[in-house]
């Protein structure tokens, strides 16, 4: 049954307090090893799970946070763009499973259908933005041999125009504004990884995604310009200070565009009747268990010193 939108926020605000402070998380960073931080863990309120696989850790959170969405949300647009992430990356995995031995999937979500429908090529039991990906990519592999990239891209630039179309229907301007700047972000971070990795414009614009509100062509021109320019430039778009955090290396890259999205939810937080309480609780959990796994990795595999650079600048 569909919650109101105030009662489905209130939840939201509720849970939110609950998020790990920052220092918190810094005695996280300094258990004495794996054990002690999953203790840590338990104490600060997480589900517990038998064994202590790591996996197995974030997955029942994840898990939670995916049940609290289905049961919570006050919009199936707002359930779409949430779960959407994690569906895809679902879909990309059962696409490539036809073609190596990898693992079936990365959540645990209702999905059979979109699993039954790209195994076994039974495109009309998918949304019809995953149905023209899946169709797209095997004609595509009529010609050349099936490559990851090509699977990822595809399936990314569906769930985008996905995410469009649910926005759209939502008649809500901020999940519309969400979903633009979610891939204005993502073509930001591409387009400075392909700099600092001196790849070649057309192996940048390959990487980058249509729908945002920062045209393809202002890349390009801007592609092999200097720092400052950068700067410059992209600082009459909407997200100047985002782009030069990004740009100076103040944030992991990694995790930025998560971090930055919750944010713009910010704005009319304290407003009962909208979205943005909810948007931004659900942003802030995921990030949160994806700084606890960082962290855990890390303590796990003995690389300490690593735990700062990785997550730098996100719990400030």
């Amino acid at each position: 049954m569909k919650k109101s939108v105030i009662f489905s926020n209130a939840l939201a605000k509720a849970n939110e307090i609950r998020l790990l402070k920052k220092e918190q998380l810094i005695r996280l960073s300094n258990a004495s090893n794996f054990e002690e931080a999953l203790k840590m863990l338990y104490d600060y309120g997480y589900a517990r799970v038998d064994g202590e696989d790591l996996d197995d850790v974030i997955q029942v959170q994840m898990d939670n946070l995916f049940a609290f969405i289905y049961d919570n949300s006050p919009s199936p647009h707002l359930t779409t763009l949430l779960i959407n992430p994690y569906l895809y990356n679902n879909a990309k995995l059962y696409y490539k499973s036809r073609f190596s031995k990898i693992p079936d999937a990365l959540y645990n979500l209702d999905d059979q259908h979109i699993r039954q429908g790209i195994q076994q090529k039974e495109y009309s039991l998918l949304p019809s933005a995953m149905r023209q990906c899946a169709e797209e990519l095997d004609k595509l592999f009529l010609e050349k041999e099936p490559d990851g990239k090509s699977i990822d891209k595809k399936f990314n630039s569906a769930m985008f125009k996905d995410n469009l179309s649910a926005a759209k229907k939502s008649g809500n301007k901020a999940l519309r504004h969400y979903v633009i700047s979610e891939i204005d972000l993502n073509n930001f971070v591409s387009f400075l990884r392909c700099r600092r990795l001196n790849r070649a414009w057309e192996y940048c614009q390959s990487m980058l995604y249509v729908g945002g509100n920062i045209q393809i062509s202002l890349f390009s021109q801007l592609y092999d310009k200097s720092h400052e320019l950068l700067l410059q430039e992209f600082g009459q778009n909407k997200y100047p200070d985002v782009f030069e955090d990004i740009l100076s290396d103040r944030i992991n890259l990694d995790l930025s565009i998560d971090s930055v999205l919750a944010d713009f939810a910010i704005l009319d937080l304290m407003e009962y009747t909208s979205l943005s309480p909810f948007l931004h609780y659900a942003k802030r959990q995921t990030i949160e268990y994806r700084i606890v796994r960082m962290i855990l990795t890390c303590i796990k595999n003995d690389a300490r010193e690593q735990i700062d650079s990785r997550i730098r600048g996100l719990y400030e």
